[in-house]
């Protein structure tokens, strides 16, 4: 098999580019298209009152369905306590949240593009987990659950995640999921997670990755969020030289963007095991933003996604978006929502450059003012 991807080429054209965005999640995926962009997002604590949901998931589904995405993730928290014995304390306390698919399939509804439904294996037995993928593949025959009090036409997609610790125990195995996938809802589709730090620290991450798309299904995959520029190149490359000498496609890599609002919220990242680089740290915490740590840490974010995009593109690699909004205060939500757009012009402005200007070794990251609107961030708000 060819590693060529539906990546930018030379001759893509503004109308080349208008179409594929009418095109769905799943098209995409399958395509192996350039410029997914998805949006994360958690599902209410599970302490909130079965009355009030209702109204905050209709004002989740007014903004997601503002958003020109083309799916929206929903994760899947656990406390993580064999990481937190391992570190220092959390720096949030763990606070349960409603199942992520019941949630969207009973409150939030059709949101007018497809859900990804991460679902992370430590939180279930076994039969707990097969009984999901004998949901997802009563939803995929009917259409929609006929249990559900809001009918939801939009279709779902998973993301099967592994133990937070290696010394985790685990009712079942990452292996186990994938066949009782295979075997109880074989028409899901499949994406995986890819972890930087973990191939920093292990130089394995693109094996594993290739693992899970041959031998699990998965057709794309969505990064840890990223805020370390050199490790996301690394896995990157590595990923696409390997693929290139097997002879093996490359699937969709939606690299995960997380605004960042506050220096506990910085610390919770550092917690996560996400590798922050230095500098950046330095420039959250020793800002004179008037929009303070959200500023600069969107300013970073933008910069270095417009980095990985020209790297990605050199090289053919299908890149695409994942930002994230797991904070519950407005200036963030707001920045994330104003970020998917800068994301998509970045895209779609890099898939139209000619392939020898868009080398990383000739152009780099511009020392002139920024060609993409930041996304505001209003000191009042922040």
């Amino acid at each position: 098999m060819s590693t060529a991807a539906t990546a930018p080429t030379a001759g893509h054209s503004v109308m080349a580019q208008a179409k594929n965005r009418q095109a769905t999640f799943f098209d995409k995926v399958q395509q192996r298209s350039w410029g997914i962009v998805t949006y994360g997002m958690t599902p209410p604590k599970a302490s909130t009152e079965s009355a009030k949901l209702p109204e905050l998931a209709a004002t989740q589904q007014e903004r997601l369905k503002s958003l020109n995405i083309d799916a929206v993730v929903i994760y899947d928290i656990h406390d993580e306590a064999e990481r937190t014995a391992a570190m220092a304390p959390r720096p949030f306390p763990f606070a349960e949240t409603l199942d992520g698919f019941t949630y969207a399939r009973d409150y939030l509804g059709d949101v007018g593009v497809p859900y990804v439904h991460f679902r992370c294996i430590a939180k279930y037995t076994k039969s707990q987990f097969a009984s999901y993928c004998e949901q997802q593949a009563a939803a995929s025959s009917t259409g929609s659950s006929t249990a559900s009090p809001v009918v939801t036409s939009s279709p779902t997609s998973a993301v099967f995640v592994g133990a937070a610790a290696s010394t985790q125990q685990l009712d079942f195995t990452m292996q186990d999921a994938y066949a009782m996938r295979q075997a109880l809802c074989p028409t899901l589709p499949l994406g995986g997670v890819a972890i930087a730090e973990r191939h920093q620290a292990k130089g394995t991450e693109h094996l594993r990755m290739v693992q899970k798309q041959t031998e699990g299904g998965c057709s794309y995959f969505i990064t840890q969020c990223v805020y370390n520029l050199e490790e996301a190149k690394n896995l990157l490359s590595d990923y696409y030289y390997h693929c290139r000498r097997q002879g093996l496609a490359m699937v969709p890599i939606l690299v995960t963007l997380t605004p960042c609002g506050s220096k506990k919220s910085l610390e919770f990242l550092e917690w996560l095991g996400v590798k922050v680089s230095k500098w950046i740290t330095n420039d959250l915490l020793l800002t004179t933003r008037e929009g303070g740590i959200l500023e600069e840490s969107v300013e970073a974010l933008v910069h270095m996604f417009r980095d990985l995009a020209l790297f990605a593109a050199a090289k053919g690699i299908p890149l695409g978006c994942n930002v994230e909004s797991v904070a519950i205060r407005r200036a963030e939500i707001e920045a994330s929502m104003a970020l998917v757009a800068t994301v998509q012009q970045i895209l779609a402005e890099v898939a139209m450059m000619p392939r020898p200007a868009r080398s990383p070794t000739t152009i780099g990251v511009p020392a002139v003012p920024y060609p993409y609107p930041m996304p505001s961030v209003s000191a009042a708000a922040a």
